[in-house]
C-alpha cells in the first residue's frame, strides 16, 4: 500500500497502457489470432498492440485478410481501451457496481482525462463512456447497412454528414451551462466556444462529403467487400511491373493482398495450369500447347527488349542480322562491327525464361544460341553486363539504367516511345494467364484484372516503362 501511495498518478496511467499493450501483443501472438492459424511475428504482433491501444492506425500487416474473428476483436478491444483509457473504464464499471471510488482514483481519472479538478470526475465518466459506446453503436449499424446494401458513396457522405451533424448539437448540449448551478448570466468566451464547435462540426460535414463524393466517383463498386489473397508466379522481367500494381491495388482494395513468386515464365504456367496459383505471369506469348491446357492469355502490357552492352563498348547500333549472328556464335569479335579488337562475351537468359523465349523467337534463332552465361534473373544480367568488359545481354526495357548501354536496333533506340509506335521491332506482350477465362475466376482474380484496365492500372504500366496494349 505504501508503495502505491509513493506511485505518481502519471506512472500508473503509463504502466496500465504498456500492460494493456503486452496483454494485447500476447494474444496477437496466439494461432488463433491469425487466418492461417500460425499468430503474428513478435515484432508484428507488438507493432499492432501499440499502434491499436495508441490509436494511430498504422500497422506493418493487411490487418483484414491476415487476423481471423478472435485477431479483430482483439484489435477491436485494444482501440477501445487505447480511446477512452483503461482506467477509466475500470472506474465506469466500479461506479455500476456501486463500488467506492477513493481519493487516489479520482486523481488518476483527473489525469487521463485531462481535467484541472477530480470535482464532478465519477459523473463526467459516467455521461462519457455510454456516449462514447452509443455513438459507436450507431456508427457501427450505420456502416454495416451501407456496405451489406452496398449504398452510393455520395449516400454514404450524406449519413456520414448527418452523424456529424448529430455531434456537432451532442457538443453543444454537453458545453451548455447548468442553469441550477449557475445564476449569472453566459460568459461572452463560452457563447464563443459554442459557436466555434458548431462551425467545426458543419465544417467536417463539408470536408467529409467533398471526400467521400470524390473518392468514390459515383461508382458502386464494393471495393471494401474484396478481401483475402491472389497468388501469381511466373517471370522476374515482370517483377517491377507487379510490386507497383500490388501497391497500387491497395489503394481501391485495401483488403486484397497479392502474394506474388518469381520463378521464371515457363514455371509460373505450369503452376497455373496445376491451379497451385491464380495467375501465371509470362512474359511471352503462350505456346498452342499451353492454350490447350486450359489457360488463358491476358495480355496486360506490352514490353521491349533492349540489347545492352557494357559501358566501355564503342558499338551504338546493330543490325538485327549482326544481333543474330553475336548470340548464334557467327560474330565473336567488336572489330567486326567497327569496335574495339575485343572478344564479345554472350549473356542471356536461363532456359525456361520468357524473355529468352522471346527474344529468341523475335530473331529466329530459337535453340541456337551459344551463350557465354545463362543468369536466372534480369536483374543479374544487369548487373553481369555492367561488370563485365565486351559484353552483351538483353533485359526488359523498364528495368534498364544508366549502367549500362542500350544499342539502337537497326538505328533505333529501345524506349517506350518506339515500342508504341512499333519502330523498335524487338518487343514482347506481358502476360498474365488464366486457368480459364477471367469471368470463371474468383472475385478476387476479377477484381486484379479490373484495376489493371482501370485508369489507376493504365498509369501503373505507363510508369513502369511499359506500353499499354489497348493504346
Amino acid at each position: 500500500m505504501k508503495l502505491k501511495r509513493k506511485i505518481k498518478p502519471q506512472f500508473l496511467i503509463i504502466i496500465s497502457f504498456l500492460c494493456v499493450i503486452l496483454a494485447g501483443t500476447l494474444c496477437l501472438l496466439l494461432p488463433i489470432s491469425t487466418t492461417n492459424r500460425k499468430g503474428l511475428s513478435f515484432l508484428d504482433a507488438l507493432f499492432l498492440s501499440t499502434s491499436s491501444t495508441c490509436v494511430t492506425g498504422l500497422s506493418t500487416i493487411a490487418v483484414g485478410p491476415t487476423l481471423s474473428t478472435f485477431g479483430h476483436l482483439i484489435v477491436l478491444i485494444l482501440i477501445e481501451i487505447g480511446g477512452l483509457s483503461f482506467l477509466t473504464l475500470v472506474s465506469f464499471i466500479y461506479s455500476l457496481v456501486g463500488a467506492k471510488i477513493g481519493v487516489s482514483s479520482r486523481l488518476l481519472m483527473k489525469e487521463t482525462l485531462n481535467q484541472d479538478t477530480s470535482r464532478g470526475i465519477v459523473q463526467l465518466v459516467k455521461k462519457v463512456v455510454p456516449l462514447a459506446l452509443i455513438i459507436q453503436a450507431i456508427g457501427a449499424l450505420l456502416l454495416f447497412f451501407i456496405f451489406k446494401l452496398n449504398i452510393l458513396p455520395t449516400t454514404y457522405a450524406v449519413m456520414v454528414g448527418m452523424i456529424l451533424v448529430l455531434l456537432g448539437f451532442i457538443n453543444y448540449a454537453l458545453m451548455k451551462p447548468n442553469k441550477k448551478e449557475h445564476h449569472r448570466k453566459t460568459k461572452p468566451r463560452e457563447i464563443i466556444g459554442k459557436v466555434i464547435s458548431l462551425l467545426l462540426s458543419v465544417l467536417m460535414v463539408f470536408m467529409m462529403c467533398l471526400g467521400l463524393a470524390g473518392c468514390g466517383g459515383g461508382s458502386n463498386s464494393a471495393s471494401d467487400d474484396i478481401s483475402g489473397k491472389v497468388s501469381l508466379n511466373g517471370s522476374t522481367s515482370m517483377e517491377k511491373f507487379v510490386n507497383a500494381l500490388s501497391e497500387g491495388i491497395k489503394e481501391k482494395y485495401p483488403n486484397l493482398q497479392l502474394e506474388a513468386q518469381f520463378t521464371g515464365s515457363g514455371a509460373g504456367l505450369e503452376a497455373v495450369a496445376s491451379k497451385t496459383t491464380d495467375i501465371g505471369d509470362s512474359s511471352r506469348a503462350l505456346t498452342d500447347e499451353e492454350k490447350a491446357k486450359g489457360l488463358e492469355e491476358n495480355i496486360v502490357a506490352i514490353d521491349g527488349i533492349a540489347t545492352i552492352t557494357n559501358k566501355s563498348n564503342k558499338v551504338t547500333n546493330l543490325t538485327k542480322d549482326q544481333l543474330a549472328k553475336i548470340y548464334t556464335g557467327q560474330i565473336t569479335n567488336w572489330k567486326d562491327l567497327g569496335g574495339q579488337d575485343e572478344a564479345i562475351v554472350v549473356i542471356g537468359r536461363e532456359a525456361g525464361s520468357g524473355t529468352r523465349g522471346a527474344f529468341e523467337e523475335l530473331l529466329g534463332i530459337e535453340d541456337q544460341c551459344q551463350y557465354a552465361q545463362e543468369l536466372n534473373e534480369t536483374g543479374a544480367v544487369l548487373a553481369k553486363v555492367a561488370k563485365t568488359s565486351g559484353s552483351i545481354g538483353y533485359v526488359s526495357l523498364d528495368v534498364l539504367d544508366d549502367t549500362v548501354s542500350p544499342l539502337q536496333l537497326d538505328g533505333v533506340e529501345p524506349s517506350e516511345k518506339t515500342v508504341k509506335d512499333g519502330s523498335y521491332t524487338l518487343q514482347r506482350p506481358f502476360v498474365m494467364a488464366t486457368n480459364g477465362k477471367i469471368s470463371e475466376q474468383s472475385k478476387q482474380v476479377q477484381a486484379v484484372f479490373d484495376f489493371i484496365n482501370s485508369d489507376a492500372g493504365q498509369k501503373i504500366i505507363e510508369k513502369v516503362g511499359l506500353v499499354t496494349p489497348n493504346k
